[in-house]
């Protein structure tokens, strides 16, 4: 499991490579906070429409060749944002690198159900999300202290190495997919419908969409705070003190899950005894 494991965190630290950065990238191109934050945004939307293309796909070709054809392919675009000349067109391949991103991450979740939980139940998916928290981390601390000491293009640049090792362990290292594996079926109107009158999923939905947006928004332009006075903090102390709000944020649903009512799990787990 070692190779998807690392191809996901790759993945993950290109998302939110410019995420610590945004102050310096205001500054180099002359934009406000608000526009600076667009380069996260346009990524989160890109990755939202490039899922319709990806799911598809995988079932065509096979999960396996979704997760090493999309790693491979975010490689140039990675490359490219290093030499962007105008934020415009930062701004294109940063949408050129989260249209590549469904075919690992999303495509990611049937993958690791299918090859891997048969052998390692729930752990499987508990890894999967480490190694997304890991890429996190690597695309938001990675990114900002080496662009305190070098710069943010070179720092930028450098994240492409992450997918094409990645491509080159999965081509390796992961398993072949299983002849005659059953595929997700083509979505209906029908079960479109029954999907959107479901008043669990719905309300699942909306709670996670605005805590993602208030995470974001905090991770986005907390740093834009940080540099002015009372604080005015470095690259690097900005970093930290990211890095310690994000153990905080972790440590909150952790405290909660263990004090989760057990007839809270039992109606959400109907194995449950």
């Amino acid at each position: 499991m070692a190779p998807f494991l690392v191809a996901a965190a790759a993945m993950f630290a290109v998302m939110y490579s410019t995420q610590a950065i945004l102050p310096e990238l205001g500054r180099e191109f002359d934009v406000t906070p608000s526009q600076a934050g667009l380069t996260i945004s346009v990524v989160i939307g890109a990755l939202a429409v490039g899922a319709w293309f990806w799911g598809p796909l995988s079932d065509r070709i096979g999960r396996r060749a979704s997760l090493v054809l999309a790693s491979g392919a975010i490689v140039l675009p990675t490359v490219l944002v290093a030499f962007a000349p105008s934020f415009p067109v930062l701004l294109g391949l940063r949408v050129l690198q989260g249209l590549c991103m469904p075919g690992l991450i999303t495509v990611g979740v049937p993958y690791v159900t299918e090859a891997y939980a048969p052998q390692l139940g729930a752990r499987a998916m508990g890894y999967y999300m480490t190694a997304l928290v890991a890429g996190g981390l690597i695309g938001r601390v990675g990114v900002a202290l080496l662009t305190a000491v070098t710069s943010w293009r070179l720092a930028l640049g450098l994240l492409a190495l992450l997918p094409l090792a990645s491509v080159l362990l999965m081509r390796r290292g992961l398993p072949p997919e299983q002849p005659g594996l059953r595929r997700t079926t083509r979505l209906s109107l029908p079960d479109a419908a029954r999907v959107l009158r479901s008043r669990e999923l719905l309300a699942a939905t909306i709670a996670g969409s605005l805590l993602f947006f208030a995470f974001q928004g905090a991770f986005s332009y907390i740093g834009f705070r940080l540099e002015r006075e009372p604080f005015s903090l470095s690259d690097g102390a900005k970093t930290r003190k990211a890095l310690s709000l994000r153990r905080a944020h972790g440590q909150l649903p952790d405290s909660v899950a263990r004090r989760r009512p057990a007839s809270l799990t039992r109606r959400s787990n109907p194995a449950y005894p």
